[in-house]
């Protein structure tokens, strides 16, 4: 299923999560900037139909929400000696963009299922994707960003990462659109905070 091209299957996956009222991004983000996406290599034929960090701050939100939530992929390994690379499947990944319910700023959780449960002193550099380092990048460039969660439930099932992430999605949209609570909030199950660059 998670092929080259943008399965028609996402998107329906995607539409369902929007329907249960949360802020679900429309498309699959795959590229951090602008440049990125411009620059793909030939074999994305479909890479008009996938997303940037940019679009999914700039995208119209309904009514100001409370969370917004986005499916991301991203090619792992390199181009560079590995004439396979385009055909490997791509790994993905989510992430919950939440308002303080404390005042200004937001939390932001990332959810990879490969993540498991990392140290609390953990650098994230050492133990995320570049992609997802970049995004947190992204999001403290263009706000206030209170905190950054990082994890997931790693396991050896035979379940692949796109069904994962959307049921990590599904789950998060129907805890609601509320605020984070700065207490215990559930959508940081399985998760820690981060605190090193």
């Amino acid at each position: 299923m998670a092929r080259l091209e943008l399965d028609r299957s996402i998107q329906g996956q995607i539409e369902s999560n929007r329907s249960v009222g949360n802020t679900v991004h429309i498309r699959v983000i795959s590229f951090p900037t602008a440049a990125n996406k411009k620059n793909a290599l030939k074999q994305f034929p479909d890479k008009a139909d996938r997303d940037t960090y940019e679009k999914l701050w700039t995208a119209p939100k309904p009514k100001k929400p409370a969370a917004w939530l986005a499916l991301f992929n991203t090619r792992t390994g390199s181009p560079i000696g590995d004439a396979e690379w385009d055909k490997r499947p791509w790994h993905y990944w989510g992430a919950a963009l939440v308002k303080s319910s404390a005042g200004q700023g937001k939390h932001l959780i990332i959810w990879d299922c490969n993540a498991g449960t990392p140290s609390a002193d953990a650098r994230r550099k050492d133990v995320m994707l570049v992609t997802q380092v970049k995004l947190i990048e992204h999001a403290e460039k263009n706000g206030k960003i209170n905190s950054v969660w990082y994890g997931g439930r790693k396991d050896e099932s035979e379940q692949d990462s796109l069904s994962r992430t959307v049921s990590w999605i599904r789950s998060m949209a129907l805890l609601g659109d509320l605020p984070f609570d700065e207490e215990a909030d559930p959508r940081t199950a399985h998760c820690v905070r981060l605190t090193r660059r």
